[in-house]
Formats: C-alpha cells, sequence, structure tokens
C-alpha cells in the first residue's frame, strides 16, 4: 500500500465540543420532556426512543470526529468571504453562468 493511500488514525481529545454537546443534549432533552408533558396533560417523558436515537447519532458523529482526529467539521461550518467567493466561482464554472 503506497503511503499516500495509507489511513491513519490520530485520535484527539475534543474537550470543548463534549461539553457543547451535553449542552445540547440536555436542552433537548428537557423540551422533550416539556413536549412530552404538555401533549400528556402532566409531567411525562413520552416516547423516548426517537430523542434517544438523535443523541446516539450525534454522540457518534462526535466519537467518529475524536477517533479521525482531524477537523473535518471545520470543513463544512466555517463561513468567510473567500470560501463564499469561491463557492461562487465553482458554482458559475458548474452551471455555466
Amino acid at each position: 500500500m503506497s503511503p499516500a493511500l495509507r489511513l491513519t488514525v490520530r485520535p484527539a481529545t475534543r474537550p470543548l465540543e463534549a461539553r457543547l454537546l451535553l449542552v445540547v443534549a440536555a436542552a433537548a432533552f428537557l423540551g422533550w420532556v416539556g413536549m412530552a408533558s404538555t401533549l400528556a396533560g402532566r409531567l411525562s417523558i413520552g416516547e423516548p426512543l426517537p430523542i434517544i436515537c438523535w443523541m446516539l447519532a450525534l454522540a457518534g458523529a462526535h466519537l467518529a470526529f475524536v477517533v479521525s482526529g482531524r477537523s473535518l467539521d471545520q470543513v463544512l461550518l466555517p463561513v468567510t468571504k473567500d470560501n463564499v467567493v469561491q463557492a461562487r466561482k465553482d458554482f458559475e464554472a458548474l452551471t455555466g453562468g
């Protein structure tokens, strides 16, 4: 296998993201309980499977980023003037306009 094709695993901790995910999970859970309680007319957790699956999906994405050790999520999230200009040029090249 050539060095260019070799995949490497370089785990990198992401404590800030983990704390932010905990805040998001707590807020989502409280919102879920609030919605279920409103529908039931009393304090209730309702059917927890959808919110648990959603939290597990977030945790899985976070774990994938930790294991890869790369800043793959940073490719999608930052929006700068240079990125917007380049995206527009790419779009125009693809559409011919």
